[in-house]
């Protein structure tokens, strides 16, 4: 999923960037989720995140018109395709997606969003739906990965 043609950090997730499989993955989680106002995203990589597999921001107002869109979905392409194989947890993407959707809070009443921020990383939602283990797991595995990155530089 990684894109090849450029060196640049920023680029849109779409098709013209070979990258829709990850916006429907996104999509797929999302599903899981209810919410009273379905927001809008826009899907970004991000070559150079680190720590992250996936980070969810809240557009500032006066760009939520030009890029038609409330939440901005970072997701490092290359942490993607490299927890999608060889990992002992088969679920990691899914708990790390669900993780970060599960901190976007919509007031039903007047449709503000505001994306929640969490002493503990996991909301009991999830480590219900997966389990303590693989919860924990999945957040050592994704630490670990950044730490292995760093000593390849």
């Amino acid at each position: 999923m990684s894109n090849n043609d450029t060196e640049t950090q920023f680029y849109k997730l779409c098709e013209e960037t070979d990258t829709q499989e990850i916006v429907d993955f996104f999509n797929e989680r999302l599903d899981e989720f209810a919410f009273p106002i379905q927001p809008k995203f826009y899907f970004q990589a991000n070559t150079k995140q680190k720590k992250n597999l996936i980070k969810i921001s809240k557009i500032p107002p006066q760009y939520q018109d030009e890029m038609k869109a409330e939440i901005l979905v970072q997701i490092n392409p290359s942490y993607y395709d490299d927890f999608s194989v060889n990992n002992e947890l088969d679920n990691l993407n899914d708990i790390l997606f669900d993780q970060e959707i599960d901190k976007i809070q919509i007031d039903a009443k007047n449709g503000k969003i505001t994306i929640k921020s969490r002493s503990l990383k996991a909301s009991k939602g999830i480590i219900d739906k997966f389990n303590y283990d693989d919860v924990s797991r999945a957040e050592e595995i994704e630490q670990l990965y950044e730490e292995q990155k760093k000593d390849e530089e």
